[in-house]
């Protein structure tokens, strides 16, 4: 997969505000990057952690934290915790904080639900229909249309079309060339590579 990755990497600043568009419905005014790296080593300890079997035969994970001050920073901790515990043992995991200072609480217990970690989203590039996707007069957009949905037999058929929009489209032959290439590793997603 690491050449599709490859490309994909390259091209994503010119595909991705149109792509996303036609992907998510999005609209974008504007993007601001985030150079965060989450190459993070998290080592945490919990303070209490037990498989347990309930009367019914259920198993969970109980994990218990006990907590002096009032901490703010608690419900994303132990969202942490939940996320790595469920991904090792892929079990359901049970929660719960024993506070153990003087004044009440105030720390929230529950995530938003936009911050809530449910699930992701998931579209299939191959749903776009290929006439969205060659509208574009972005070279890096137009190689995708080898991947979008399309008749097997058509197949011959939308490499010439996506070979003439790139030449139509390409600022010069090194980027007409350099699309064409990237298009020739795309379609062996498709087994096109022969007729690419």
């Amino acid at each position: 997969m690491g050449e599709f990755d490859k490309i994909i990497k390259e091209n994503i600043e010119a595909i991705f505000v149109p792509l996303l568009e036609k992907l998510l419905n999005l609209s974008i005014n504007k993007t601001i990057e985030i150079k965060d790296k989450l190459q993070v080593t998290i080592e945490r300890e919990p303070d209490y952690l037990k498989k347990i079997i309930d009367h019914e035969g259920r198993e969970f994970i109980l994990h218990l934290e006990f907590q002096t001050q009032d901490d703010h920073e608690m419900v994303y901790r132990m969202a942490e915790y939940k996320a790595i515990l469920q991904r090792k043992h892929r079990i359901p995991v049970k929660q719960c904080v024993i506070y153990l200072g003087a004044r009440k609480p105030t720390m929230r217990t529950r995530l938003t639900e936009e911050e809530q970690i449910i699930g992701f989203d998931l579209r299939n590039i191959s749903d776009l229909p290929i006439q969205k996707v060659l509208e574009s007069t972005i070279p890096e957009e137009i190689i995708l249309a080898i991947l979008t949905d399309y008749p097997s037999a058509d197949a011959e058929h939308v490499v010439s079309e996506i070979i003439r929009k790139l030449q139509s489209n390409a600022s010069d032959e090194i980027q007409l060339n350099k699309a064409i290439q990237q298009l020739l590793i795309l379609s062996r997603l498709r087994n096109l590579e022969t007729i690419t």
